[in-house]
């Protein structure tokens, strides 16, 4: 019985669809644009909330912003390519500190050019988040200078794309905004840190040399791992005592500046 009147159901639906053709359009596209908004905010909602951070021991990973205490609506102000440097040095609370910031940089390897969105980062960033890479290896300390050669870590989705999963990728070399660069390792597929799209890593080059506070402002990010024990309040107390000496230090560049974990 339920299966005929569910039959003539349907049929009276088509009926009135088929007289109506404009509603039945609308109504099929706010469906479809109501199952699309669902679906989006299921995956966001999984990524972020449900699953787990794909590091590890992801609970002692922190963002270390700045703020000014003159501007209270930039809770989550880049940071200081000088102050970062004295932050590794004066603090007892990280495990690790790095120093990130993403652009986008023109990839060619002979056969095929395109703009790919690109992190520049230290080279404690990728150990710090637990990764290993899945071929070759990340760059180290001495190829994360100015004057080291060019090289690059590209993502699991470029290896294939680019590269059709070629074994021989790693060592090869291309041309990253007209220069020679090569490709020292891939890292695994799904990894991702804040920014799904990031396809080229390379390293920071910070220049132990330059004073940074006379010759740049705030333009990368940092993220640090506490030590085991430490927590988030010892950190902010610490980093907020570290910004006022800094403060003290270096007034026409740090005063009213603080930490914030």
């Amino acid at each position: 019985m339920w299966l005929e009147t569910t039959w003539r159901d349907v049929q009276y639906a088509w009926r009135g669809l088929r007289r109506n053709p404009g509603f039945a359009i609308t109504a099929i596209a706010s469906l479809a644009l109501g199952i699309g908004s669902s679906l989006s905010i299921f995956a966001v909602a999984d990524g972020l909330l449900l699953r787990p951070l794909p590091f590890r021991e992801p609970d002692r990973m922190v963002m270390v912003w700045e703020r000014n205490v003159r501007l209270q609506r930039t809770e989550h102000n880049p940071i200081s390519p000088g102050n970062y440097r004295d932050w590794k040095a004066q603090n007892d609370v990280f495990a690790s500190m790095a120093a990130f910031f993403d652009g986008r940089a023109v990839l060619s390897d002979g056969q095929r050019v395109e703009e790919l969105e690109n992190r520049y980062a230290t080279a404690d960033l990728l150990p710090m988040l637990g990764v290993a890479p899945l071929r070759g290896r990340f760059f180290t300390a001495q190829e994360d200078t100015p004057a080291a050669p060019d090289v690059l870590v590209i993502s699991y989705r470029l290896w294939q794309s680019w590269f059709a999963g070629d074994e021989g990728v790693v060592g090869r070399k291309v041309q990253l905004r007209s220069r020679p660069a090569t490709i020292l390792g891939v890292l695994p597929p799904g990894f991702s840190f804040r920014d799904h799209n990031i396809d080229l890593w390379e390293p920071m080059g910070f220049d132990p040399a330059l004073d940074y506070r006379a010759t740049a402002g705030r333009y990368p990010m940092a993220a640090a791992r506490l030590k085991p024990g430490v927590t988030l309040a010892r950190a902010q107390a610490q980093m907020t005592a570290i910004a006022a000496r800094l403060g003290a230090l270096y007034p026409a560049f740090d005063k009213n500046w603080l930490r914030m974990e």
